[in-house]
């Protein structure tokens, strides 16, 4: 795909070929580029400029981060806000690899030697976090070219569609990303209030109605993410008579007002689906050391993509 400047698209950047977990299934037209083939997509080195984004926690929550690495890391990606969470993982741990390498460090926090060198699973970190324990400090190293092969395709979307005891037919879809950025900032809010009330738990003056006040808010919030999550897998609905409603504000008032048994059915369609796709990122690592092997949910944390790159060559990677 050229960019119609010749300085950029004389760049010849590294590249790594995926194959998109959605195939592209669940885009309305507009949202990849008109000759982009979701099963074998480029995605390119990210920026210099765009690593430093992912060290700044206001750029990452935003989103920003995240759509200027689709600028110039996967410019067939038209619409970044539309790209689902799951497609959006395996694009970001692509430019990661084309960037710095394959293998990626983290920190070891097992914990698992005792003082006479036997192993102890059961280890937990102390409250005295200076205390030190031998695991400590030795990396647990990942090859991001297996987790990448972790990244599967979905089921097509005739599986995400099911068909409630009123005749009409409910049409899922993965959850985008940028959705995913608002339940995250939703959960940093209850979070925030649920540490209000802590506070003032402590304070002998305690103002009883700014704590039911602050509870309240954060059942409010809570209420809110769920429906917000719930609404988002919903793609669109077919009315018993065949029609196709996409309108969001329709598909939300409709949700308003399912009863709890749709709720339901829809929901344990949900996990069914679309269950897995969350798991993708998790791989088991092993301490060098203790062999212990613990899960790492290794997309939990973009900044230690970038900010603590290795400098290893690429090893070409085709999918």
């Amino acid at each position: 795909m050229t960019t119609g400047n010749p300085l950029v698209d004389g760049l010849k950047l590294p590249g790594v070929s995926i194959s998109l977990p959605t195939r592209g299934r669940f885009y309305d037209d507009g949202v990849l580029a008109p000759d982009a083939d979701p099963e074998n997509i480029t995605v390119t080195a990210n920026s210099l400029w765009n690593e430093t984004a992912f060290r700044d926690p206001y750029r990452i929550m935003s989103g920003k981060a995240y759509t200027d690495l689709l600028r110039v890391a996967c410019p067939e990606i038209l619409k970044p806000d539309q790209i689902s969470n799951v497609d959006m993982e395996l694009i970001f741990i692509a430019s990661r690899i084309a960037s710095s390498g394959n293998e990626i460090d983290f920190n070891n926090n097992c914990l698992a030697i005792k003082e006479d060198g036997t192993i102890d699973p059961e280890a937990k970190r102390p409250e005295d976090s200076s205390q030190k324990f031998p695991c400590e400090g030795l990396p647990l190293k990942l090859d991001l070219r297996h987790l990448v092969l972790r990244y599967t395709e979905l089921e097509k979307p005739n599986e995400w569609r099911m068909t409630l005891d009123n005749g009409q037919t409910v049409q899922l879809r993965p959850v985008r990303y940028s959705k995913m950025l608002d339940m995250y900032r939703h959960i940093l809010d209850i979070m925030r209030a649920q540490r209000q009330i802590r506070q003032q738990g402590g304070n002998d003056n305690v103002d009883e109605e700014q704590m039911l006040k602050i509870q309240s808010g954060i059942m409010d919030s809570s209420t809110v993410s769920q429906e917000k999550l719930f609404s988002e897998s919903v793609w669109w609905v077919e009315t018993a008579d065949g029609a196709i409603v996409s309108q969001r504000e329709f598909i939300d008032q409709w949700i308003d007002m399912l009863p709890s048994a749709f709720v339901d059915k829809i929901n344990e369609k949900i996990e069914d689906v679309a269950g897995e796709s969350f798991k993708f990122g998790v791989v088991e690592a092993n301490c060098e050391r203790c062999g212990l092997s613990r899960e790492i949910n290794a997309v939990a944390d973009p900044s230690r993509f970038f900010g603590n790159a290795s400098q290893r060559q690429t090893t070409p990677l085709r999918r």
